[in-house]
């Protein structure tokens, strides 16, 4: 029996047995005397109780086989050894455990399944530097593009004295192939992956344009042909109709005038001969590009001063632009646009004004509504980009200094783009971001320049990866090989041939209708 459990069972035994009515006054008072001192001499017990409780528990670990570290190390850290003393201790080790195991169980969860599409948010790799703050400068204009033929991605940027491009296999080491003797940023490419064929449309004592024939891991350049004397004329933007015709858009500021203007080569493929300049709008603007629609038509945007976001079509048919401009949005100083088209005609266009992120949809020549994908006010240089494989769109656009995007799919209403946006990048200053026009393999990819005082870098990245989880149902009656499509249906119960589930997909062994519970083989590696 501990000593307070003793003075307890005293002092019951005391008033137990003996009777009030025979005590003297001085008899009560010593008693009461007595009881007090007993009383404190219980709650010293009782402290020395728990003291002692608490060193017994400080010795004991959760994992027994730990128990012999977690005292090695009571007896050489003074701090270690008074924190077990704590009454709340073991909670807390409880708790972190908790989370700890929790933790690890995710990342085994997410590791292996993944989700609806994967961003491995990593360090982008550096393209080269540059002496000009603006090697990647505009964002509408498009600088990156990736040559399937023969898997290079290819980079251009402006080094401080001259178009600089290099070209890569995994978007992660970088060769220099070369220069075009153009001293600005003030540039735009396109890449046609049928004819093998790349344009650059350069601001050069007016707009000059230039023809390259891409090789594995170099571009022979045709001479540059200018379509634009006025020194006046800047910000190109240039792409080729489905009729394999290059069009070129581009501005002029005074002292020549404001206007917009575009141009289209006379034959496919061909710089040297080009059909006369359209005026689309005498008013000041800010942005300017067009995309390629069917048929050999074009639809060109625009930024006015005076009359906001617009847009024309060309109807090659009638070799014809519309003679009203649409209105798309009202006007805002900071309109900086971004645009793409699909296979269906549709046009999708990126553009921020008065800081907030906007997207719109063109389809059957109607603009549709609004969907504002950031509201924050510090968002600036909007780019888009579209997989072919399957119409999804990828945002971007930089926040204080960071870059973060957002994924869209058909048909594109507020409710399908992502809820939250990611941050795909943050350190440093990053400005002049500008993505592929679309993305043909399971890579999206963008450049931009990163850096506050020379030199400054050119970074790449194609960590986001376009790949959508899929659902595959087990349909096998026998025994059959996991990576066999004939075993693996789209539907429960379904015929087979659909793909094997991968990475990031869900199989679901249901049985389906009590017959395809057929044994699964798995190969070693």
């Amino acid at each position: 029996m501990s000593l307070l459990g003793g003075l307890k069972k005293f002092l019951k035994n005391y008033k137990r047995h003996n009777n009030p009515r025979f005590l003297l006054p001085k008899d009560k008072e010593k008693i009461d005397t007595l009881s007090k001192e007993g009383m404190e001499y219980m709650k010293k017990l009782r402290e020395i109780d728990e003291k002692l409780i608490a060193i017994q528990n400080s010795t004991r670990t959760t994992i027994p086989q730990l128990g012999a570290i977690h005292n090695y190390f009571r007896m050489r850290a003074k701090w270690y050894y008074n924190w077990h003393l704590k009454p709340y201790a073991s909670k807390v080790h409880e708790g972190i455990l908790g989370v700890y195991i929790v933790t690890i169980f995710l990342g085994i969860v997410f590791g292996i399944f993944g989700g609806p599409y994967k961003s491995v948010i990593a360090a982008p790799a550096t393209v080269g530097t540059s002496t000009s703050g603006s090697p990647t400068t505009y964002s509408f204009q498009r600088k990156t593009f990736y040559d399937s033929t023969n898997s290079k991605y290819w980079s251009f940027y402006y080094n401080g004295t001259a178009i600089a491009y290099s070209y890569s296999s995994d978007g992660a080491s970088w060769t220099s192939s070369g220069t075009v003797a153009e001293n600005t940023y003030d540039f735009s490419v396109w890449y046609n992956s049928g004819t093998g064929n790349v344009y650059l449309a350069v601001k050069s004592a007016g707009i000059k344009i230039y023809k390259g024939t891409i090789s594995a891991t170099s571009i022979s350049w045709s001479s540059g042909t200018s379509i634009g004397n006025d020194t006046g004329n800047l910000e190109p933007y240039v792409t080729q109709d489905s009729n394999n015709k290059i069009w070129v858009i581009w501005k002029t500021m005074p002292p020549e005038g404001v206007a917009v203007y575009a141009r289209r080569s006379t034959n496919a493929s061909d710089i040297t001969t080009w059909d006369s300049t359209a005026t689309l709008v005498n008013e000041p603007c800010l942005d300017q590009l067009i995309v390629p629609l069917a048929s050999g038509d074009v639809y060109a945007i625009y930024v006015s001063c005076a009359s906001g976001l617009s847009g024309k079509k060309y109807t090659n048919s009638t070799s014809s632009w519309d003679t009203t401009a649409t209105a798309i949005d009202s006007y805002a100083y900071s309109g900086r646009i971004s645009a793409v088209s699909d296979s269906s005609g549709n046009i999708h266009l990126l553009y921020l004004k008065s800081g907030t992120i906007y997207y719109k949809k063109y389809s059957s020549g109607v603009w549709g509504s609004t969907i504002t994908l950031d509201s924050n006010t510090t968002n600036d240089f909007p780019t888009i980009t579209i997989n072919t494989s399957d119409n999804s769109l990828w945002a971007f656009w930089g926040r204080s200094n960071a870059i973060y995007y957002k994924k869209g799919v058909s048909p594109y209403a507020s409710g399908n783009w992502d809820t939250n946006a990611t941050s795909l990048y943050s350190t440093g200053t990053n400005t002049y971001i500008t993505a592929g026009y679309n993305t043909t393999g399971s890579k999206v990819y963008l450049e931009w320049t990163n850096g506050s005082a020379s030199p400054y870098n050119v970074y790449f990245d194609n960590s986001i990866s376009t790949s959508t989880a899929v659902t595959r149902y087990w349909i096998n009656n026998t025994s059959g090989n996991w990576n066999d499509t004939a075993n693996w249906s789209a539907t429960s119960g379904g015929a087979g041939g659909a793909s094997v589930p991968g990475a990031g997909d869900t199989a679901i062994f249901d049985n389906a209708g009590g017959t395809h519970n057929g044994a699964l083989i798995l190969n070693a590696n």
